[in-house]
Protein backbone atom coordinates (compact mmCIF):
# COMPACT_ATOMS: atom_id res chain seq x y z
CA UNK A 1 0.00 0.00 0.00
CA UNK A 2 1.32 3.42 -0.94
CA UNK A 3 -0.27 6.86 -0.73
CA UNK A 4 2.15 9.14 -2.59
CA UNK A 5 2.49 12.61 -1.13
CA UNK A 6 3.95 15.58 -2.97
CA UNK A 7 6.86 16.29 -0.62
CA UNK A 8 9.90 18.49 -1.13
CA UNK A 9 12.30 16.21 0.72
CA UNK A 10 15.23 18.59 0.28
CA UNK A 11 13.21 21.21 2.16
CA UNK A 12 12.34 18.61 4.78
CA UNK A 13 16.05 17.98 5.28
CA UNK A 14 16.61 21.73 5.66
CA UNK A 15 13.84 21.95 8.27
CA UNK A 16 15.35 19.06 10.22
CA UNK A 17 18.84 20.56 10.26
CA UNK A 18 17.46 23.96 11.22
CA UNK A 19 16.11 22.40 14.43
CA UNK A 20 19.71 22.04 15.67
CA UNK A 21 19.68 25.75 16.50
CA UNK A 22 16.20 25.86 18.03
CA UNK A 23 15.83 26.97 21.67
CA UNK A 24 13.96 23.80 22.64
CA UNK A 25 15.92 21.25 20.63
CA UNK A 26 16.74 19.22 23.75
CA UNK A 27 13.05 18.86 24.53
CA UNK A 28 12.48 16.68 21.45
CA UNK A 29 12.66 13.03 22.43
CA UNK A 30 15.74 11.26 21.08
CA UNK A 31 17.54 14.43 19.96
CA UNK A 32 19.76 15.15 22.98
CA UNK A 33 22.46 12.51 23.15
CA UNK A 34 20.86 10.80 20.17
CA UNK A 35 20.43 11.89 16.57
CA UNK A 36 20.93 15.60 17.32
CA UNK A 37 18.93 16.50 14.19
CA UNK A 38 21.82 15.30 12.04
CA UNK A 39 21.08 13.66 8.69
CA UNK A 40 23.55 11.72 6.60
CA UNK A 41 24.08 13.11 3.09
CA UNK A 42 21.46 12.00 0.56
CA UNK A 43 22.21 9.03 -1.67
CA UNK A 44 22.47 9.34 -5.43
CA UNK A 45 20.00 7.76 -7.82
CA UNK A 46 22.71 5.31 -8.89
CA UNK A 47 23.36 4.32 -5.26
CA UNK A 48 19.70 3.72 -4.47
CA UNK A 49 19.21 1.79 -7.70
CA UNK A 50 22.29 -0.28 -6.88
CA UNK A 51 20.98 -1.05 -3.40
CA UNK A 52 17.59 -2.06 -4.78
CA UNK A 53 19.17 -4.31 -7.39
CA UNK A 54 21.45 -5.94 -4.83
CA UNK A 55 18.61 -6.50 -2.36
CA UNK A 56 16.11 -7.59 -5.01
CA UNK A 57 13.44 -5.07 -4.02
CA UNK A 58 11.92 -1.76 -5.02
CA UNK A 59 11.81 0.63 -2.07
CA UNK A 60 8.50 2.42 -1.33
CA UNK A 61 8.39 5.64 -3.34
CA UNK A 62 8.26 8.03 -0.39
CA UNK A 63 11.15 6.39 1.44
CA UNK A 64 13.15 6.26 -1.76
CA UNK A 65 12.52 9.98 -2.28
CA UNK A 66 13.64 10.65 1.31
CA UNK A 67 16.94 8.87 0.69
CA UNK A 68 17.49 10.94 -2.45
CA UNK A 69 16.34 14.31 -1.16
CA UNK A 70 16.77 14.45 2.62
CA UNK A 71 19.41 11.95 3.73
CA UNK A 72 20.45 8.31 3.96
CA UNK A 73 19.34 8.19 7.59
CA UNK A 74 19.78 9.93 10.92
CA UNK A 75 17.33 12.36 12.51
CA UNK A 76 13.76 11.15 12.70
CA UNK A 77 11.13 9.73 15.03
CA UNK A 78 12.32 8.55 18.45
CA UNK A 79 16.08 7.80 18.20
CA UNK A 80 16.24 8.41 14.46
CA UNK A 81 16.38 6.36 11.28
CA UNK A 82 18.89 3.58 10.80
CA UNK A 83 20.94 4.60 7.75
CA UNK A 84 21.15 2.72 4.49
CA UNK A 85 24.88 2.31 3.94
CA UNK A 86 27.37 0.24 1.97
CA UNK A 87 30.03 -1.72 3.85
CA UNK A 88 33.68 -2.16 2.92
CA UNK A 89 32.80 -5.10 0.68
CA UNK A 90 30.23 -3.01 -1.21
CA UNK A 91 27.17 -4.69 0.30
CA UNK A 92 24.17 -2.48 1.06
CA UNK A 93 22.21 -2.73 4.30
CA UNK A 94 20.80 -0.82 7.25
CA UNK A 95 23.19 -0.05 10.10
CA UNK A 96 20.92 -1.00 12.99
CA UNK A 97 20.87 -2.38 16.51
CA UNK A 98 20.83 -6.15 16.97
CA UNK A 99 17.15 -5.99 17.91
CA UNK A 100 16.23 -4.41 14.59
CA UNK A 101 18.44 -6.19 12.09
CA UNK A 102 16.79 -6.59 8.70
CA UNK A 103 16.90 -10.08 7.20
CA UNK A 104 18.35 -9.03 3.85
CA UNK A 105 18.19 -12.59 2.52
CA UNK A 106 14.38 -12.62 2.77
CA UNK A 107 13.60 -8.97 2.18
CA UNK A 108 11.89 -9.68 -1.15
CA UNK A 109 9.49 -12.21 0.42
CA UNK A 110 5.97 -10.87 1.08
CA UNK A 111 5.42 -9.42 4.53
CA UNK A 112 2.70 -11.56 6.10
CA UNK A 113 2.83 -11.78 9.91
CA UNK A 114 -0.83 -12.81 10.18
CA UNK A 115 -0.35 -16.58 10.72
CA UNK A 116 2.38 -15.98 13.31
CA UNK A 117 0.28 -13.36 15.12
CA UNK A 118 -2.63 -15.80 15.26
CA UNK A 119 -0.30 -18.40 16.73
CA UNK A 120 0.87 -15.85 19.32
CA UNK A 121 -2.70 -15.01 20.32
CA UNK A 122 -3.66 -18.68 20.62
CA UNK A 123 -0.58 -19.53 22.67
CA UNK A 124 -1.06 -16.53 24.96
CA UNK A 125 -4.66 -17.56 25.62
CA UNK A 126 -3.53 -21.08 26.54
CA UNK A 127 -0.91 -20.04 29.12
CA UNK A 128 -0.99 -22.33 32.16
CA UNK A 129 -0.67 -20.85 35.67
CA UNK A 130 2.84 -20.10 36.87
CA UNK A 131 4.04 -22.78 39.27
CA UNK A 132 7.51 -23.08 40.82
CA UNK A 133 9.52 -26.25 41.37
CA UNK A 134 8.89 -29.62 39.78
CA UNK A 135 5.21 -28.81 39.36
CA UNK A 136 6.04 -25.97 37.02
CA UNK A 137 7.09 -28.16 34.07
CA UNK A 138 3.98 -27.30 32.08
CA UNK A 139 4.56 -23.58 32.50
CA UNK A 140 8.23 -23.87 31.59
CA UNK A 141 7.36 -25.75 28.40
CA UNK A 142 4.80 -23.08 27.54
CA UNK A 143 7.33 -20.33 28.25
CA UNK A 144 9.87 -21.89 25.88
CA UNK A 145 7.21 -22.14 23.17
CA UNK A 146 6.24 -18.50 23.77
CA UNK A 147 9.84 -17.29 23.44
CA UNK A 148 10.23 -19.25 20.19
CA UNK A 149 7.04 -17.66 18.86
CA UNK A 150 8.22 -14.16 19.81
CA UNK A 151 11.57 -14.75 18.12
CA UNK A 152 10.06 -16.08 14.89
CA UNK A 153 11.89 -14.12 12.14
CA UNK A 154 8.90 -14.52 9.81
CA UNK A 155 7.07 -11.87 11.82
CA UNK A 156 9.14 -9.20 10.06
CA UNK A 157 10.12 -10.94 6.82
CA UNK A 158 9.77 -8.44 3.97
CA UNK A 159 10.26 -5.39 6.19
CA UNK A 160 13.13 -3.07 7.11
CA UNK A 161 14.03 -2.42 10.74
CA UNK A 162 13.98 1.36 10.45
CA UNK A 163 13.82 3.00 13.87
CA UNK A 164 14.44 2.22 17.55
CA UNK A 165 11.93 3.76 19.95
CA UNK A 166 13.79 2.74 23.09
CA UNK A 167 13.26 -0.26 25.41
CA UNK A 168 13.79 -2.53 22.36
CA UNK A 169 10.64 -1.33 20.56
CA UNK A 170 11.17 -1.06 16.79
CA UNK A 171 9.33 0.47 13.84
CA UNK A 172 9.45 -1.51 10.59
CA UNK A 173 8.87 -0.34 7.02
CA UNK A 174 7.19 -2.96 4.83
CA UNK A 175 8.83 -3.28 1.42
CA UNK A 176 7.28 -6.47 0.01
CA UNK A 177 3.75 -7.80 -0.30
CA UNK A 178 0.30 -6.16 -0.16
CA UNK A 179 1.17 -4.05 2.92
CA UNK A 180 4.13 -2.50 1.12
CA UNK A 181 4.83 1.08 2.20
CA UNK A 182 3.26 0.81 5.65
CA UNK A 183 4.96 1.42 9.01
CA UNK A 184 4.46 -1.36 11.58
CA UNK A 185 5.18 -1.20 15.32
CA UNK A 186 6.92 -4.12 17.03
CA UNK A 187 5.56 -4.57 20.53
CA UNK A 188 7.15 -7.93 21.28
CA UNK A 189 9.48 -6.61 24.02
CA UNK A 190 6.34 -6.27 26.19
CA UNK A 191 4.76 -9.49 24.86
CA UNK A 192 2.70 -7.44 22.42
CA UNK A 193 2.05 -8.03 18.72
CA UNK A 194 3.53 -6.62 15.55
CA UNK A 195 0.84 -4.26 14.30
CA UNK A 196 0.34 -1.43 11.79
CA UNK A 197 0.64 2.16 12.87
CA UNK A 198 -2.66 3.90 12.18
CA UNK A 199 -3.54 7.56 11.64
CA UNK A 200 -6.46 9.38 13.28
CA UNK A 201 -8.81 7.98 10.64
CA UNK A 202 -7.70 4.45 11.42
CA UNK A 203 -5.76 4.09 8.17
CA UNK A 204 -2.26 2.58 7.95
CA UNK A 205 0.53 5.15 8.13
CA UNK A 206 3.08 5.35 5.33
CA UNK A 207 6.69 6.48 5.69
CA UNK A 208 5.94 10.04 4.53
CA UNK A 209 3.02 10.50 6.92
CA UNK A 210 4.99 9.01 9.81
CA UNK A 211 8.09 11.14 9.22
CA UNK A 212 6.27 14.39 8.52
CA UNK A 213 4.11 14.04 11.62
CA UNK A 214 7.27 13.64 13.68
CA UNK A 215 8.80 16.71 12.07
CA UNK A 216 5.74 18.86 12.70
CA UNK A 217 5.61 17.78 16.33
CA UNK A 218 9.35 18.35 16.73
CA UNK A 219 9.06 21.88 15.34
CA UNK A 220 6.12 22.64 17.62
CA UNK A 221 8.16 21.43 20.60
CA UNK A 222 11.47 23.03 19.72
CA UNK A 223 10.46 26.50 18.54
Amino acid sequence: MEQPLAVDWADVGHRVRRLRGSPGADRVFGAAGGHGFELLPPLTSAEVAGAEAQLGISLPADYRAFLLGAGAGGAGPYYGLFPLVRDAAGAWGWRALDIAETDLTRLAEPFDPGPRLEAMAHLWASAPPYVTGAGGAEYRAWSRAWEETLDDPRLTTGAIGLCHEGCAYVDWLVVSGPRRGEIWFDGRPADGPVEPRLDEAGQPVTFAGWYLQWLSEAEATAW
